[in-house]
């Protein structure tokens, strides 16, 4: 991101006011201070630094990762942060070249390091910090303790991440280094910056996780049901915060792991299946690690909204003496309350992802002022890599939606930032005029019209000065059209020659007559014959179709040809400022590029012509309009071979190789890849072409993952949750195969939303998924019934059982433990 961004940012926000939370950090600085004086470091026991241990007093880890939220977060993901722990089991966890020693010595030389480190920063030698190599494998506990010993000296984030995103939104790039000197690098540009340079860390901190929280996938939304039937509303309501129950646990700030939890509710839920407890693990460790920021939506029952909240920097807390007492801060929004059209099933339950196209319309219908669409994070990270390498490639499994995100950025960098989220019908449409669109060439397009005398003659428009024309056989062209395009007028046999020009005033694409003309002047124009005879017409559409139908499209070198000094002067070559096009085995670098190719001559036979490539005519177009972005969607991108379909190109799609000329070794024409251009491809991994990409092509392509997102599947059919169910299912795939296998979830969506009917599960489940599982079992049928279970699979046979809808949600639900009855009504 450029300054100008930030600069828009502190236009329109206000200082924090954080009187109350400065307040609440300085009092949790000063409780790990007195806890953990830096003098007691040099002989700190082991029990009073790592988690698991089981010693009365909280121990260092424990107290900056779950009760110093005011000073920054670093909750969530591995406890492998912590670099030494002990597990449920009673083995030590050790990181890196820890691994192996005893866990006395260990300890002794980690210890050692943090020492060391913090003695570095009292004398201020940050560089020393990057030698201590131990400290590598716990970046962001290690970076918040020395911001928690030296708050004056680092900022309060402790994710890289999140420290690149924001250094890049100060204008900066950020240096390829540990965690504690990218915090140091914007710290420094806090400390240089005009605006914010006399605020506290803790300020700056908080503005910009309110309003540029980075982000890797769409915008994330939680509903979490407060009590049975919401009867603990009013209690989080005024308390502020979020709550759930299971008491049974304790308090779930004391589970290093999603194992170590799960053998807990094992042990006071023994009755339950070991899925549904996973399940419950990883969601009571998400509840638990909710950052400051993300949005939780308060239920009751199925179809009522209480209000949508932000949480908050007092994050988690237990609380024993409450009914339900894992509490998690919120800052509650009532006026998101509302009565939805239909119920969601999947709100039995009291968690559950909630849908991007439910949030959108949530949103819409939301009291007060119309709420802005928000960028997903995935977009977002797809356009930061392709500002930073030019091109990039979306890799994931099967159905995840890749070629959607791809045309999601589309959209995004045309400004059409409300079609992601709008319905189906609506985002398809903008999706085709923009792949249709010619607008970035600012000039007229030209067509040819064909008409039949024996129907209607050119004369008749010449009289009445203006018609509405018939719908032609070149039907996709008819979103191309624009008012002031001129129109070429042939008149078929037997006149058969060019004799009219027009200009089109209206265009309605749904109507029979589409086009409305308005009359210019008579032309000279080429007979049939001609048209067919001269070098630069013979190729064009008017010419391949041999004058049959209408609606052909001419490119400027065609129009120039007919009309010569009276042709426009800006004329729209058939260049977009988003192209898609599909790569495959057949793809070479002719159709890419350049190439000698046959085309017709007036005597029937064929001459070679040079004919630009797909990408050179993009590019000629990028480099006529530098002001403006042209953006490249390859498809199936490996299913081409790379090497030789960009042949010298490759050399040139890196960032300080545009505007390189080269010369290219067919036509000798010197060529450039303007730096306007940016190229998005995708890939599959379960396609066994992808380990061939060549090294070259690799380095040049920034590689975004897209994954599975159960989320979307917000919904329920029957008794089987479909989000669960995606999860079961591709569990099973990574543990039998591997994760580039597993799963999409577009394999259960119809029209952007999860599938609703018995009828649907049971076309997904024996038309998509059975026939991609069977492809991969390669007619091991064991493995094939490993990943679907005995009720469906025959492992003698490899025989798959054809249920009816009804008895296949049932053996669904069972296999997979997956159905809503799994899981206690907390709705």
């Amino acid at each position: 991101m450029a300054d100008t961004d930030l600069d828009a940012l502190l236009s329109e926000r206000m200082r924090p006011d954080m009187a109350d939370a400065l307040a609440a950090a300085n009092k949790e600085r000063q409780n790990v201070v007195e806890r953990f004086p830096l003098a007691s470091w040099r002989g700190l026991p082991l029990d009073r630094y790592a988690l698991g241990t089981g010693a009365t007093e909280m121990p260092f880890c424990a107290l900056l990762e779950f009760h110093t939220q005011h000073l920054g977060g670093m909750r969530g993901g591995s406890a492998r942060k912590h670099i030494i722990y002990r597990q449920r089991d009673g083995e030590w966890w050790l990181s890196g070249t820890l691994a192996g020693l005893p866990v006395d010595e260990a300890w002794h030389r980690l210890r050692a390091q943090f020492v060391e480190a913090f003695d570095a920063v009292a004398a201020g030698d940050f560089d020393r910090l990057d030698e201590l190599d131990l400290l590598r494998h716990g970046q962001a506990l290690v970076t918040k303790a020395l911001a928690t010993y030296f708050p004056d000296r680092f900022m309060p984030i402790y994710s890289a991440d999140h420290l690149r995103h924001y250094i890049r939104l100060f204008g900066a790039e950020p240096e390829a280094v540990p965690a504690w000197r990218l915090n140091r690098q914007l710290r420094s540009l806090v400390a240089g910056h005009p605006v914010v340079s006399g605020w506290e860390p803790l300020e700056v901190m908080r503005l910009l996780y309110d309003n540029v929280r980075p982000g890797t996938s769409a915008e994330s939304v939680w509903k979490i049901a407060p009590g049975e039937r919401g009867r603990m509303w009013d209690d989080c309501r005024a308390g502020g915060f979020i709550c759930v129950g299971w008491p049974e646990v304790g308090d779930l700030a004391a589970y290093p792991t999603e194992a170590d939890l799960v053998e807990r509710l094992r042990m006071e839920f023994p009755d339950s299946g070991r899925a549904y407890l996973t399940r419950l693990a990883r969601d009571l460790l998400r509840f638990r690690d909710l950052p400051p920021g993300a949005r939780v939506l308060a239920n009751r029952g199925q179809s009522q909204v209480l209000a949508v909240g932000t949480v908050t920097a007092d994050g988690y807390r237990y609380a024993s003496e409450r009914e339900h007492p894992n509490l998690v801060g919120v800052d509650w929004d009532e006026s998101f309350a509302q009565s939805l059209p239909a119920p969601q099933a999947a709100w039995t339950s009291t968690f559950a992802p909630v849908g991007q196209q439910l949030w959108a319309s949530i949103k819409r219908n939301r009291s007060g002022s119309p709420v802005a669409v928000e960028v997903s994070g995935a977009v977002t990270r797809v356009r930061d890599v392709l500002d930073r390498k030019g091109q990039a490639i979306l890799v994931g499994p099967p159905g995840t939606g890749k070629t959607r995100l791809a045309l999601d950025v589309a959209l995004a960098m045309a400004g059409e930032t409300d079609a992601l989220t709008a319905v189906p019908a609506v985002r398809q449409d903008r999706v085709r005029r923009l792949l249709a669109s010619d607008t970035a060439a600012g000039g007229q397009s030209v067509w040819l019209f064909v008409a039949n005398p024996k129907q209607w003659s050119w004369d008749r428009l010449e009289q009445q000065g203006m018609v509405t024309f018939r719908r032609g056989r070149i039907e996709n062209n008819y979103a191309r059209m624009r008012p002031g395009d001129l129109v070429l007028g042939y008149e078929a046999t037997p006149v058969k020659k060019v004799i009219a020009v027009s200009r089109i005033v209206a265009v309605d694409t749904s109507a029979d007559e589409p086009v409305r003309l308005q009359w210019l002047r008579s032309i000279d124009g080429p007979t049939y014959e001609e048209w067919r005879s001269d070098p630069i017409l013979a190729s064009s559409e008017p010419a391949v179709h041999r004058m049959q139908g209408t609606a052909f499209r001419l490119t400027a070198e065609e129009a120039a040809a007919v009309l010569g000094d009276e042709a426009p002067a800006a004329i729209n070559d058939d260049v977009p400022t988003v192209t898609m096009v599909t790569f495959h085995p057949s793809y070479g670098y002719e159709d890419f590029v350049e190439a000698f190719k046959p085309i017709p001559t007036a005597t029937s036979g064929l001459s070679l012509r040079l004919t630009d490539g797909l990408f050179t005519r993009i590019c000629a177009a990028a480099d006529a309009h530098r002001d403006r972005t042209y953006l490249l969607i390859i498809d199936e991108i490996n299913r081409a071979d790379l090497p030789r379909v960009l042949g010298e190109l490759v050399t040139l799609l890196e960032p300080d190789k545009r505007d390189v000329p080269v010369l290219l070794p067919v036509s000798g024409r010197t060529f450039r890849i303007p730096p306007n251009i940016k190229i998005i491809g995708t890939m599959n991994t379960a396609d066994r072409s992808v380990a061939h990409l060549d090294a070259a092509v690799r380095r040049r392509f920034g590689f975004v993952p897209v994954l599975p997102d159960p989320t979307v599947l917000a919904a329920a059919v029957g008794p089987v949750d479909l989000g669960r169910l995606l999860v079961a299912i591709n569990e099973r795939i990574a543990e039998h195969l591997d994760a580039d296998h597993v799963l999409g979830h577009s394999f259960f969506l119809r029209d952007d939303s999860p599938i609703t009917a018995e009828t649907d599960v049971h076309a997904a489940l024996y038309d998509d998924v059975v026939p991609m599982l069977e492809d991969y079992a390669i007619g091991d049928h064991e493995l094939l019934a490993a990943l679907l279970g005995d009720e469906l699979v025959d492992s003698r046979t490899g025989t798959v059982a054809v249920l009816d809808a009804e008895d296949l949600l049932a053996v669904l639900a069972k296999e997979f433990q997956v159905g809503l009855a799994d899981d206690a009504t907390k709705a």
